[in-house]
């Protein structure tokens, strides 16, 4: 009689489970790693987005802060398209004017050529300035700003926005 050698070895049917375990499992991670980072781009970009408003808002408070007077006949309120037009103590800064061209948040200081306070990426489509005071008083205003962020991908479109509000008073 004739003795059979057993190897040790897998059957087919292990191999086609090992297979397809091992699949699921890398299918599995390349889930996470493209969920993980779909967020980061995502956060990215309300990131540059909330620090661009965050800027503006930093520079418009400060300025205001530091001013003299608001000069109300050159400003316009109640728009989404404002212009603060401030008074400043030094000549070389007067007047200082906050406003929104095309897409971007400019400041102008005495002649001098505007500079944008806001970068290309970010998208500003509403600054808007509100007098809170009595008549005939030294001022409180609410600043209003809005702003989106379109990062195109190859695949994905992140859209972002933001609205920021502050309110600031004049220190005179």
């Amino acid at each position: 009689m004739r003795t059979f050698r057993t190897r040790a070895a897998f059957t087919l049917i292990e191999l086609i489970l090992y297979i397809g375990l091992t699949a699921m499992v890398v299918v599995s991670v390349m889930r996470i790693m493209l969920t993980v980072t779909g967020t980061r781009e995502k956060t990215g970009t309300l990131h540059t987005v909330q620090h661009e408003l965050r800027f503006v808002m930093d520079t418009i408070s400060y300025t205001a802060r530091n001013a003299v007077a608001v000069q109300t006949g050159s400003s316009v309120f109640n728009s989404a398209t404002g212009t603060l037009v401030l008074t400043m103590s030094g000549t070389g800064i007067n007047p200082t004017r906050f406003f929104l061209s095309g897409s971007n948040v400019y400041m102008q200081q005495a002649s001098a050529s505007a500079q944008a306070l806001t970068s290309s990426r970010v998208l500003v489509d509403r600054l808007e300035f509100r007098n809170r005071s009595p008549a005939n008083t030294y001022g409180t205003y609410r600043i209003y700003i809005h702003a989106t962020d379109a990062v195109q991908d190859s695949d994905v479109t992140y859209d972002d926005d933001m609205t920021l509000q502050t309110t600031i008073s004049l220190r005179q």
